[in-house]
C-alpha cells in the first residue's frame, strides 16, 4: 500500500480503504469459485464434429486451467490483504496502550511502513502475473486449399456478342408539329380561293347593323 501521511498522534494506515479492498477480493473469490464446474457447463451436448472435438479437447481445458490459476492468485491476494487489514485495525489499540511511550509508537510506525512496503511489492507482482493470464492463444485453424478451376478454353467458332445499336436522342421542339400541320394545310390551299374570298368581301351585300341575340 502507498504511504499515506497521517497525523503524528494517530495510528497510521487507511483502514477503511483496506477493508473495502478486502471485501471486494472476497467477492472475487466467491465468483471465481463458481467456475469449478465450467467444463461440465460449457461442454456442448448438441454439437459434434472436428470443431467440437477441438473445443472440448483443447480450448476448454486451457480456459479452465487459466481460471484456476487466476482463482489461486486472487485467494493469495485476499489472504494477504485480510491479514494486513487485521494488523492496521489493531494499531489504534496499540496506540492507546503505548500513547505515553513515543519510542514505542515510533517503532510501531516503522513496522507499519515495512509491512506496507512489502505488501505493495507483493500486490504489484501479483498484478503483473494476472496481466499475463486470461488470454488463451489457440492454434490457427488448418487452411484447406481450394483447387483452382481451370479456365474454359475459348473456341474460335464461338458466336460473338451481339452488338447493341446505339440510338441517338435529339431534342424535340414542342411547337414543331403545329408548324408542320399549318404548313401542310397552306400547301393544299389554291391561290385563287384566297383571291375569290377577297373579292366577295369587297363587293358583297352590306347590312346596316348586326343583330345581337337577346
Amino acid at each position: 500500500m502507498a504511504f499515506i501521511p497521517d497525523h503524528p498522534d494517530q495510528p497510521p494506515g487507511a483502514r477503511n480503504l483496506v477493508r473495502i479492498l478486502a471485501e471486494r477480493l472476497r467477492a472475487y473469490d466467491a465468483a471465481l469459485s463458481t467456475g469449478d464446474d465450467i467444463v461440465v457447463t460449457m461442454t456442448p451436448r448438441h454439437w459434434s464434429g472436428p470443431a467440437s472435438d477441438a473445443f472440448t479437447g483443447t480450448a476448454l481445458p486451457r480456459i479452465d486451467t487459466e481460471r484456476r490459476k487466476i482463482a489461486a492468485i486472487n485467494q493469495s491476494v485476499t489472504a494477504r490483504v485480510e491479514g494486513y487489514s487485521t494488523f492496521i485495525h489493531n494499531l489504534p489499540e496499540l496506540w492507546v496502550i503505548y500513547g505515553n511511550d513515543p519510542a514505542e509508537l515510533s517503532r510501531l510506525r516503522l513496522i507499519w511502513e515495512d509491512v506496507s512496503g512489502r505488501l505493495a511489492s507483493e500486490l504489484m507482482a501479483w498484478a503483473a502475473e494476472l496481466d499475463n493470464r486470461g488470454h488463451v492463444d489457440l492454434p490457427d485453424p488448418a487452411v484447406i486449399a481450394v483447387p483452382e478451376v481451370p479456365a474454359k478454353p475459348v473456341s474460335h467458332w464461338a458466336r460473338p456478342d451481339p452488338v447493341v445499336p446505339q440510338i441517338e436522342h435529339t431534342a424535340v421542339d414542342p411547337l414543331a408539329p403545329a408548324v408542320r400541320h399549318r404548313d401542310a394545310a397552306a400547301g393544299f390551299t389554291p391561290p385563287f380561293v384566297a383571291v375569290r374570298l377577297r373579292q366577295q368581301m369587297l363587293s358583297g351585300e352590306r347590312r346596316d347593323h348586326i343583330p345581337w341575340p337577346g
